[in-house]
């Protein structure tokens, strides 16, 4: 028996596509149509994948630019419910009362901490050391609805934000598999959210991968991690004035004196750039949009950075 499809996806990037291929591979033949955007202009787009994979599967695609349309095909295909991944339009009640199962997200945090923009960088800036996926119910606040289930996961202290992604995608995928049942029959579970212990993360810009070399290294070795690839990654400014990217550092194992920003000396694994307490070793970076860079190429020793 197959099953009536009455399920849409609506969103984009790799968490959108492993959440898609979760609600296909918990109950085929339930999922009626899969809405995405035209992001193609992003290094994190995904969409010929998702072109690809809806085709394969038989699944409807719609791309679109934005927000405008969306209400026009939640309107012909009348979900049950909608699965939500990397959309970032506000969507109004009067969209949000017309699925009787309503719109649920998918957001990496533990709601109701990090709600907002970028909860995993936020996450990794703010040195937490377990965070995780949340399905919850979309409300009229910024991640404010009643959580469906959470799954956690631990960030290490050499991971990068890459590899923090990947733990988020497998427990979105989780949560998807487990729930794809109870949300079509209506009886997936709500739990409010305690708003006192709320936070936020507001968006973030390049501008802010900016890298302060008067932080301690260890700060400076966070924020490197948290913005890494696939992101537009932490920067600086050469000695010439040259915009610098840091792809990749780790913290010098010993004390380190030396004026911030200033290239100390060579190492076996790239070159020890003092911080205001501390040092990193600069293993990958990037000059002025040239070819990526490792060890201690490129770089002069004396030099100091941050422009």
């Amino acid at each position: 028996m197959v099953t009536e499809a009455r399920a849409l996806f609506v969103g984009s990037k790799q968490l959108g596509l492993k959440a898609l291929q979760a609600m296909v591979g918990a109950i085929p033949g339930s999922v009626a149509g899969a809405v995405t955007l035209d992001d193609s202009a992003d290094n994190r787009s995904v969409l010929s994948t998702f072109g690809s994979y809806c085709q394969n599967v038989g699944i409807p695609l719609s791309i679109v630019n934005g927000p405008r349309d969306l209400g026009d095909i939640v309107q012909e295909y009348s979900p049950q419910y909608v699965l939500v991944a990397g959309w970032y339009w506000i969507l109004k009640p009067s969209l949000l009362s017309a699925v009787p199962g309503g719109f649920l997200g998918l957001h990496p945090s533990l709601l109701p901490k990090y709600r907002g923009s970028a909860p995993l960088v936020w996450a990794m800036l703010r040195g937490e050391q377990q965070t995780g996926v949340s399905l919850f119910y979309f409300d009229e606040g910024m991640d404010t609805g009643d959580v469906v289930d959470q799954v956690s996961f631990g960030v290490e202290h050499q991971e990068t934000i890459a590899d923090v992604l990947v733990k988020a995608e497998s427990a979105a995928m989780e949560l998807v598999t487990k729930y794809a049942g109870p949300l079509l029959s209506g009886t997936a579970p709500r739990m409010k959210q305690n708003h006192e212990f709320a936070s936020y993360g507001s968006p973030r810009c390049p501008e802010d991968g900016r890298i302060c070399w008067n932080q301690p290294a260890s700060e400076v070795y966070k924020f490197i991690r948290a913005q890494t690839r696939p992101y537009p990654g932490a920067f600086t400014y050469s000695a010439e004035g040259e915009m610098l990217k840091i792809w990749r550092a780790s913290v010098f194992p010993h004390p380190y004196y030396g004026a911030p920003g200033l290239v100390g000396h060579k190492h076996l694994d790239g070159v020890v750039v003092a911080c205001g307490d501390g040092a990193v070793i600069i293993q990958e970076w990037q000059l002025n949009g040239g070819t990526p860079q490792s060890m201690n190429s490129g770089l002069k020793w004396g030099a100091r950075l941050g422009g």
